[in-house]
């Protein structure tokens, strides 16, 4: 469900929309006056995916909207991942709810009157850095989980792993919430536990990042100018090897050269993700182009 139809920011149209499960904690928290500890989460979880937008803008990602989850909000786009940048940007969300953390701690101990304003943020920012950092998919702490795993495996039977170990949790939540029934009510396990198995089953469809291509994003930078790189490398070298050398703020041309030096292609960064989305991440350059041209 579409909240917002599109923020324009620094990032572009960047649309915010909700998870069906985030309903639940707005009816709760309207039922029993807790309106501003939603507001609260919301704010802070919109901080956390800003900081996770931040870092993938600048591995060149173009992200296609934010979805807010009932504890915390989902960065989406398009799923061609480097897992080493994956990991970065998986991490920058939980980054800045600890730096507003330090904050608060700072403030608080220069000006100890503020504690009662400042110890709610503190503590919700913290409980949404930890709770994200959980290995559970699609979490920071589980597409971690999957960054690293798809070192060993193809990433798909990683998502298929971290998807059974999020469901497992999910149930063991469902199950302290019916527990809590008959002793300490306590909803947000239901909801947690719900949201879980939302995102497992029913993913969202752009629950991904995209790419910088040179045909959408750099055409416009063009406009103003923009920075080319030419880059020598071996034919025998990975597609993925390649991608790993663009970058969001420059144009880069790839000369791929044979042992002995010589030019032999010479590719543009479309040519290089044209090919990895056909599934040639891991072919070697020359022998891909030699069969495909």
């Amino acid at each position: 469900m579409k909240i917002i139809t599109s923020t324009k920011n620094f990032f572009g149209k960047l649309p915010i929309t909700i998870h069906p499960a985030f309903l639940l904690v707005a009816i709760y928290c309207a039922i029993f006056s807790n309106i501003f500890s939603l507001m609260l989460l919301t704010s802070l979880a919109l901080l956390h995916e800003m900081g996770h937008a931040l870092v993938a803008a600048r591995y060149g990602y173009k992200l296609n909207q934010i979805r807010l989850l009932p504890f915390g909000a989902e960065l989406c786009g398009q799923d061609l991942f480097l897992s080493s940048h994956e990991i970065k940007i998986a991490l920058a969300g939980p980054f800045v709810n600890f730096s507003i953390c330090v904050i608060c701690v700072a403030a608080m101990w220069v000006v100890p009157s503020i504690y009662q304003i400042l110890n709610p943020i503190f503590s919700a920012s913290l409980s949404l850095a930890l709770f994200n950092l959980l290995p559970f998919f699609p979490l920071d702490g589980g597409r971690i989980f999957v960054a690293l795993a798809s070192n060993y495996t193809q990433r798909k039977n990683a998502v298929k792993i971290a998807s059974v170990i999020t469901m497992f949790f999910a149930i063991v939540l469902l199950t302290m919430f019916i527990i809590s029934v008959f002793t300490v009510f306590n909803i947000s396990f239901g909801i947690m536990g719900v949201s879980l198995i939302c995102s497992s089953i029913l993913p969202s469809k752009n629950a991904k990042y995209e790419r910088f291509t040179s045909a959408s994003y750099k055409s416009k930078k063009l406009k103003n100018g923009l920075l080319q790189k030419t880059i020598a490398i071996a034919e025998s070298a990975t597609l993925l090897t390649a991608f790993c050398n663009t970058d969001a703020r420059t144009q880069t041309v790839f000369s791929v050269q044979n042992k002995n030096g010589q030019q032999i292609l010479l590719l543009s960064e479309t040519d290089i993700e044209n090919a990895i989305n056909s599934g040639g991440a891991y072919k070697k350059i020359g022998e891909y182009f030699s069969k495909n041209n």
